[in-house]
Parts: structure tokens; sequence; C-alpha cells
């Protein structure tokens, strides 16, 4: 079992299957306290514990409201509580179990105005409540708000009702509780048993006061009342200098007829630049106006606002809207980004330019990066050549897929056996066969066998080998997986091909009656047409042999695939000519280099791995020429591929 990975039935007991580290709240403080939070892992939220991925934004009056909600509960539990914010969850039934250990930035958590809100938000204040940071590393760590249990005569513990301001309500209060693994609003009718016994076993309020309340309304209602003021004004809030566009941007909804409402917020910084919220009245989501520094404004549905979040939620550090960005704007006129809309381009995130993009067949929404090239070489480009022991070329597309909750992932009996029987027809299988039947020859790559790398539940190794008489191997493909393991999060998977000898492809094809060829090198369409079947199978078949479906996945990063061509010399030493690309390849047509001997090329693709074949088609021809290019070949067009 991999470090890390614990089950469990229900909070504070010991699942069944895997083994808890933690089973009760002073066993959480005290790994806490040793600066071991990974030992929470396993454990369910509960009456006493509350798991958050990401930070309260205290800027928000909804999000302060929610963090004085959270805290009363526990306070009314009687047993007290603790809210982590730095864990994910997966969902386990109806129970939510902390998975991962997703440290926040302690730069975005103000300890002492956590502290201040509660002070001022719960009432009264609980006794003896803490708010803490466990570093995990110098930047990063988990907040923990740890509420311990209050004196009966306190509870229960309220809040300031929803006031529509930004500071709370004077005149009224909630009283929020906890159930199970819940936060929730005491009902009205609770509420007012609670005050009626209080009532009776007090007497109720004095004559004298009851009297002199009386007055003071009696008083107040003669006054002329001062007319109401917003809480927020338009384009006003932390973030200054924004007034002049908001405003703007709202005076060009109205005029086209979108109606947002007044603002519920002031305007605040949020991932890559500034937000404010608006009323949304009758509607459940209500509208945003966001705006990317020196950009125009852009006006959000809510609805889709809380899919931008959904589709970041995966990002390290708790923070969805830097990693996807914001709607791109309209450079002329405030854009409106509406719920009825299927794809919205996006910009300013750290993974990139993207879209997000609504299924039409299940309605769920989903980040997809922007097709983009790079020559930074992947963690993955490695794997699986540690044992070599030939001369070979090597077509390789590895693909890596940075899920943020990958951990429940593994290859399933079945899915492994529908594999063994697809692969004698898939695309690599195909592009291999026909590298032989264009020089003459049935050499199909029709069998595969397990191996030579591991199989287990988190990892699948299959190959095919085409031999000459002598048994020397001639052409050879193989695809792997693996699951995410200590040293790398991600899910990897891979697909080469390698041309091992061509005086043992020449005679395999001579046996099966093909005319002698005096060169068998590979030409740059058939590279690019193996290193396309290659990803077509790493991104696409290889991955549901893991799952059906894996589209409703949150990255934690953008999926890549790097496409690799590499001339491999034998690591056993034998004393050989380092073998060059130009051995196997016929480079011609892409022109003339003057970076000498190239051994090894490779390009990096930033790409939806949902790509259809014709698509993927076109994008490795613009990779390789991109590609091409790097490497000297400044002559290298798409139409040479």
């Amino acid at each position: 079992m991999p470090a890390g990975r614990f089950r469990l039935a229900a909070c504070g007991q010991s699942g069944d299957t895997w083994r808890v580290l933690v089973k009760d709240i002073g066993g959480a403080r005290a790994a806490l306290r040793a600066g071991a939070p990974a030992d929470l892992l396993g454990l369910a939220e509960c009456g006493w514990l509350d798991v958050k991925a990401g930070v309260y934004r205290l800027d928000d009056p909804a999000k302060a409201l929610e963090l004085a909600k959270d805290v009363a509960a526990f306070a009314t539990t009687g047993t007290g509580g603790m809210i982590l914010v730095g864990y994910t969850t997966r969902k386990d039934y109806d129970r939510e179990i902390i998975d991962e250990v997703r440290p926040v930035r302690r730069a975005l958590v103000d300890l002492d105005r956590y502290r201040k809100l509660i002070r001022e938000r719960v009432i009264p204040a609980p006794r003896g409540f803490s708010v803490e940071f466990v570093h995990t590393d110098p930047e990063t760590g988990i907040l923990v708000i740890d509420v311990p249990a209050q004196p009966v005569a306190l509870l229960p513990y309220v809040v300031p009702g929803p006031a529509g301001t930004a500071g709370p309500s004077r005149l009224s209060v909630a009283v929020p509780v906890r159930e199970a693994d819940a936060t929730v609003w005491l009902p009205q009718p609770e509420i007012q048993r609670l005050l009626a016994a209080g009532w009776t076993a007090t007497g109720g309020p004095s004559e004298e006061y009851l009297s002199s309340l009386i007055q003071q309304a009696v008083t107040a209602a003669r006054q002329d009342a001062p007319p109401p003021q917003p809480a927020f004004q338009v384009g006003e809030g932390p973030e200054p200098g924004w007034k002049g566009p908001f405003r703007q941007a709202r005076d060009d909804l109205v005029r086209s007829g979108v109606r947002v409402g007044e603002p519920a917020s002031g305007v605040y910084a949020e991932g890559p630049g500034v937000v404010q919220h608006f009323d949304p009245g009758q509607s459940a989501y209500g509208w945003v106006i966001c705006a990317l520094p020196r950009r125009r404004p852009v006006a959000v549905a809510g609805e889709v606002w809380h899919a931008l979040q959904e589709a970041g939620a995966g990002f390290p550090g708790g923070e969805p809207l830097s990693a996807v960005g914001f709607p791109a704007p309209d450079p002329r006129e405030t854009r409106v980004i509406s719920a009825r809309d299927a794809t919205i381009q996006l910009e300013g995130g750290q993974w990139g330019a993207g879209v997000l993009a609504r299924a039409s067949r299940t309605g769920d929404w989903r980040w997809i990066p922007s097709t983009r090239l790079s020559m930074n070489m992947t963690r993955s480009a490695a794997y699986w050549t540690s044992d070599r022991t030939v001369q070979q070329l090597r077509l390789r597309a590895v693909a890596t897929f940075p899920w943020s909750n990958a951990g429940d992932l593994a290859i399933e009996p079945d899915r492994r056996l529908e594999l063994e029987q697809d692969l004698p027809v898939s695309h690599l299988a195909g592009a291999v066969t026909a590298l032989s039947a264009r020089r003459g020859a049935a050499l199909s790559a029709g069998i595969w066998q397990r191996g030579p790398n591991r199989n287990a539940a988190d990892a699948l190794s299959y190959s095919s080998v085409i031999t000459a008489l002598g048994g020397a191997t001639a052409l050879s493909a193989e695809v792997m997986v693996a699951l995410p393991g200590q040293m790398d999060s991600s899910v990897v998977t891979c697909a080469d091909v390698r041309l091992a000898d061509l005086q043992a492809w020449a005679d395999a094809l001579t046996a099966s009656g093909a005319p002698r060829h005096h060169d068998l090198r590979l030409s740059v369409e058939e590279v690019a047409e193996v290193l396309t079947a290659a990803w077509q199978t790493a991104a696409g078949r290889l991955t549901s042999a893991i799952a059906a479906d894996l589209a409703g996945r949150r990255w934690a990063y953008p999926p890549t695939v790097e496409l690799r061509l590499i001339a491999e010399a034998r690591y056993d030493g034998t004393p050989n000519r380092q073998p060059e690309l130009s051995d196997y390849i016929d480079l011609s047509p892409l022109g003339h280099s003057d970076r000498g001997q190239i051994r090894e090329m490779a390009v990096t693709i930033t790409a939806d791995p949902q790509l259809g074949l014709d698509e993927r088609r076109s994008q490795a021809r613009k990779a390789l020429t991109y590609m091409a290019r790097q490497f000297g070949f400044l002559d290298a067009a798409e139409d040479m591929f």
C-alpha cells in the first residue's frame, strides 16, 4: 500500500480495510502539533471535523459569514471541533474522506484578521479558541482553527443574521449547528422553542424594560428616517482604482438589458485580477464583474463563476482562479458571459490560456487547455528507459495527467483484459504494421504480451515484437501506464515504437517475400504517423484502461504529452559509434541543420487529451515542425510531415 493512503468507515473509528493513524480530536491536535498533517489522511468529516481545500475569502461578506457560522457551530456542539484548511477530500458514499495534504500559501492567511473576525461575529466569543498555521514548508502549510468545548451555560452560540452589508447585523442573529459532517442553520421553530423555554425559566424581561423598548420604537417612528445607504458602491472596495471602469461596465450592461443588481461586496483581489459580487435577487447565483489588470471588466453569470472555481479547485494552494484565470475581455465593449454560453475563453491563469467548456450531453463544465508547444522536458520523459541493452531508434509519446485526486485509481482486471483484446487492432499496432507493409512485407504487430515492465494494480506494460528468423528483434512496440506513487502524483501513460536493428528488419522483410531495400530508414512522414498513433494511444486508449470516465476529474496542473525521437546507445559499454537520428530517419526533406550530430529531438504539447484523431494528426505535424525548427532545421514546414 502506498505511503499516506488510508480508509476510515466513520469519523473517529478505525476502518475495516486500511489503517488510520488519528482516531479522535485529541489525536488530530497531537499530530498537528507534531508537524505531521499526513497522519490525518483517512479521517472522515464529522461532528468535530471540517476540512477545506482553500482559505476563507474574508473580503467577501458571504465568506466572512461562513467562517463565523462554522466556528459558532463547533462552539455549540458542547464537544468542540476543528476546521482544517489545506486538505482535499474524496467522496466515499455519503462521507467526505481526507485524501491528500494540499497546503495553502502562508501569504494568503492573516491570522490576526481571522481571530478578530471570530471575536466580533461569534456571540459570545468562544473561550480558548485558536487560529494557527502549521507549516509544511517555509511557504505553505495547514490553517488550523481549533474550537475547544465551551461551558454549557454559554450555549447556544449565534452569529449576526445576514444583513446585506459589510458589517454584521445589529438587529438579528442566526444559530448555526453541526449535524453529522455538515453545518446548518437551526430552523426558526427551534429558535422560537429555545427562546420560549428561556423566557419561561426567567419570567421574561421586566415590565419596565418592555415599556422602555416601546417608548424607543415610538420615538424612532416619529423621526424622519434617513434614506437607506447601500453597503457597497460599484467599483469601490479594498482594491482602489476600479471605480470608473466598473461603473462604465455596469452602465453598459444596463443599456444592453442585463440587470446585475446592486453590489454585494467591495472590489477585492482574487486570482489574476479583481472581483465584485452583485446581489443575486431572485437568482440562485447572481452576477460577478471581474477584470484583469489594465483590461476591460467582464460580467459573469454566477453559475459560470461557480464553474470556474470548481474547474480550478484542484490547484495546489487553494486558489482556483489563479489557476484557470478570468474570462477573456472584449477590448471594445463590456463582455457578458451568460449561463447559456457553451465555451468561454480564459486568460491570465497560471495554467496558461484555456477554455471553460460545457459538455452537451451532461451539462458538466471542464477546463480545457489551449494547444501550445514548448521545449520543456517533462518529468516523465525518461520513464521506462533504465534497462537499455540495444542500440535503437525510439519514437515515443509520453502523456502526463496531473489529476488532483488520483489516489483512488486502479487498473481493474476487466479493463486490463479489454486492453489486451484491443491492442492488436489499435492505432499503434496499425502504424507499426504499416511500416513493413510499405516495404512489401506482411509483418504484423498482432501479438501482444505482458511485460517487459511491471504489471500490477497501479502499473501496466504490454509489448509486441517483430523478429528476424534468427530471433533478432527488428521492430517492437510497447505501451505502459503508471498510476500515482510516492515519487509522482500524476498518471503517466506511454506508447513506444522502436527500430532496434535495420539489418534484422531487412532480413525479416526479405524472409516475408519483400524485395531488397538499399535504404530502410523511416521517412519524416512515417515518423509523424507513428508519433500520432502513439499519442492517440497514450492519451486515449490507455486512459480508458484506468477508468470509464475521467473527464470529470479536476486538474492540479495542465495535462501534457511529449513526443520524442531518440537514437539510443547501449548502456553496457559495447564499443559502438554513437548513433544519430539520421542513421534511422531520412531527415533530408527538412533541409540542413547547423546543430551537428543530432541524437535526440523532442517537443512538449499542452492540449486537450480528448482530441479527435484528425485534430491530433494536425497538431502533431505542427508540433514536429516547431521541434525541427528549434533543432536548426529552419526550412521545415508542416507539409513535409
